[in-house]
């Protein structure tokens, strides 16, 4: 009876470590290391900026090679084409002339075309202050000034971003929705 009783608990304490998945910690590190390694990272995003007394909505696509970082805005027509080059010395936009200011969205002086490269170089090597799993998506949470919170969600299995939004003095500032990735 003993053995009986010996054999079921072990058998049962193999099948639930057989099923448990990676904990959050687990899961954003290699979130981490598949963002910071990735030798390219192509992504859309529908982002929309809070300023209070007015909202814009964009369309934007990033992507970074060897090369650099760059982030093409695809709508609103009115100013579709115009790119963001993110270099060492920060963004210049580029597009015959034509210039984009909405302007700063926190008191750091962060501007929406900013917020997408911030977001990908987060993931990839960021302050991270938390990491969580919501409803089948891990939520992480990291540091970018003393006033601004990058929120991050993840499809949980494939790690590919959902949204992430900008908190800024309680505030979300800017809301981004992915599409399209590729790594």
């Amino acid at each position: 009876m003993k053995k009986r009783a010996s054999l079921l608990l072990c058998l049962l304490l193999l099948l639930s470590s057989c099923s448990r998945g990676p904990d959050a910690g687990e899961l954003e590190s290699r979130l981490r290391s598949d963002f910071a390694s990735a030798p390219s990272i192509k992504l859309t995003a529908s982002v929309r900026a809070d300023y209070g007394e007015r909202v814009y909505d964009f369309d934007l696509c990033y992507e970074r090679t060897d090369g650099g970082a760059t982030v093409t805005i695809l709508s609103p027509g009115s100013v579709a084409g115009i790119s963001a080059r993110v270099g060492e010395d920060g963004l210049t936009l580029e597009y015959e002339g034509a210039e984009v200011y909405t302007g700063a969205l926190t008191d750091d002086g962060l501007s929406p075309a900013a917020a997408l490269p911030l977001a990908v170089d987060a993931w990839g090597g960021g302050l991270l202050l938390s990491a969580r799993i919501e409803s089948g998506l891990l939520v992480c949470e990291h540091f970018i000034s003393e006033s601004v919170t990058l929120v991050s969600s993840f499809d949980s299995e494939s790690l590919v971003p959902v949204s992430s939004e900008l908190i800024s003095g309680g505030y979300r500032t800017l809301l981004m929705e992915f599409g399209d990735v590729v790594m």
